[in-house]
């Protein structure tokens, strides 16, 4: 299957072929974007985004099946690059003083919601859709998040996560930050327990003996499993619609003597 810009500029010459007179503005118009974007996607400093592509697609003399299998290559790749694949991705520690100030679990769903294909920059229907009544709060994390450089503004006014955020990896420590959200975390875990539909959520648990000298091993295993299940998810994840939370405890019953 050809890359979209191929089949851009293919249309394009077959136009200038007809018309050698036939400029980059009336081809723009023509798909219904702008000069300017159209110039950008043809140089590459633009990627064409699903959304473009709904614009331009019934323009470019594609079929019914071609329509559908670019559109869904194209949803992978903006899920790819948005999000990364997390088993193979270089990845950084976020600095700390920018974690103290998204510690905040709506900051992270804020992050990823940019992906969802009905995604709605109105600080309100954030709010809303987060089940969080009090909007100044979603107005302050937008703000935190784009000041950060955490999230951009694309050149259709939308916002995007950007690719260089990663998380925080050092878990040798805990701050009150990581705290903080570990517990916010824990709450909304036990509210969607009687909320949520168990078809639509997992809450599982084991009890087991456990000698410490393991304890690093097992840290260890359920970090790597943590990025295996992500790298299936993005890998599978064509049409996202909704945001889950991974949440994994393991901690000592006993108190010490």
């Amino acid at each position: 299957m050809k890359d979209i810009v191929e089949i851009i500029n293919q249309e394009l010459s077959n136009k200038l072929e007809n018309n050698p007179k036939y400029s980059l503005r009336a081809y723009a118009n023509y798909l219904g974007i702008s000069p300017a974007s159209l110039s950008r996607i043809l140089s590459g400093q633009t990627k064409v985004t699903p959304k473009i592509f709904k614009v331009i697609g019934d323009k470019l003399n594609l079929g019914p099946s071609q329509m559908t299998q670019m559109l869904s290559s194209l949803q992978l790749k903006k899920i790819q690059g948005n999000i990364r694949n997390v088993e193979h991705r270089g990845m950084s520690a976020i600095e700390m003083e920018k974690f103290n100030l998204i510690a905040d679990w709506y900051h992270y769903a804020i992050l990823h919601m940019c992906s969802l294909e009905d995604f709605n920059k109105d600080p309100k229907w954030i709010a809303k859709r987060l089940g969080i009544k009090d909007v100044t709060l979603i107005k302050q994390a937008i703000t935190r998040l784009l000041e950060n450089k955490l999230m951009g503004i694309d050149e259709e006014d939308n916002y995007y996560r950007v690719d260089e955020f990663t998380a925080i990896l050092d878990y040798s420590f805990s701050s009150i930050a990581m705290r903080e959200r570990q517990k916010q975390v824990l709450k909304l875990s036990a509210e969607k327990i009687d909320t949520i539909s168990i078809h639509k959520r997992d809450h599982s648990t084991i009890t087991i003996q456990v000698d410490e000298k393991l304890l690093p091993e097992i840290k260890d295993r359920i970090k790597k499993f943590r990025r295996t299940l992500g790298n299936y998810i993005v890998k599978n994840n064509l049409r996202p619609e909704q945001i889950y939370e991974l949440q994994i405890s393991f901690f000592p019953l006993l108190e010490n003597e």
